[in-house]
């Protein structure tokens, strides 16, 4: 996906036909700083040599070391698990805008017709268009957000996160654990016991009014 951006980000500013002095190196620098959050130096003799195709090795070349550097940083199995959820957060949420972009063009379509076009088609059409910049929307977002992405150790996350939670699950269930007092902030509690022998419904009541215990003292 990083791959696409770029092609789209140097298509803006260094455009095939142009002439290397046409180059807006300053905007591509920036618009690359903005997607992806990387610093990528592109002034000096030496990249101003460089052929079109060989400006962006180079700068795809640095971006995927700043993306390998950063997988370093957690555990495997945890950053393929990131990006599995940030990708899903994103298709999830841009798919939905887009279903619900397609119900009001499916509302308003109809007025075509006036125009001297076949609704149909036009609602075809349109709605491939907008499903295309849907699919760009997506793919610019799941890599910014994961190229700016950044990681604490998730061993030390995941212990902080536990012990913050054990108290409370203890507390929930058992009680005040030893030591944490009610007015620390938890409220103890407390289990409520019946004293002496469990008295049926339908015994009679033992204060004597001859009325069964569920229509008298249990009442």
């Amino acid at each position: 996906m990083y791959i696409e951006v770029l092609e789209d980000i140097f298509e803006s500013y260094v455009p095939p036909d142009a002439y290397q002095d046409d180059w807006d190196l300053d905007g591509l620098q920036d618009a690359i700083g903005q997607q992806y959050g990387v610093p990528v130096r592109l002034s000096g003799q030496e990249v101003d040599s460089l052929s079109r195709d060989a400006l962006f090795d180079h700068i795809s070349t640095a971006l995927d070391a700043y993306y390998s550097d950063k997988r370093q940083t957690i555990a495997p199995e945890h950053f393929e698990g990131f990006q599995r959820w940030v990708t899903l957060q994103v298709i999830d949420k841009h798919w939905k805008d887009h279903l619900l972009a397609m119900e009001h063009l499916k509302e308003g379509i109809g007025l075509r017709g006036y125009g001297q076009k076949n609704p149909l088609n036009e609602y075809k059409r349109e709605g491939f268009e907008m499903f295309i910049e849907m699919t760009e929307r997506i793919k610019t977002e799941v890599v910014e957000y994961l190229f700016k992405a950044q990681f604490t150790n998730a061993s030390d996350t995941e212990l902080a996160r536990q012990q913050r939670a054990r108290p409370q699950r203890a507390i929930a269930h058992r009680g005040n654990l030893p030591g944490h007092e009610a007015d620390q902030g938890q409220v103890a509690v407390q289990t409520v016991r019946r004293e002496g022998e469990k008295i049926g419904r339908n015994a009679p009541c033992p204060c004597g009014s001859g009325k069964k215990y569920k229509r008298c003292c249990a009442a």
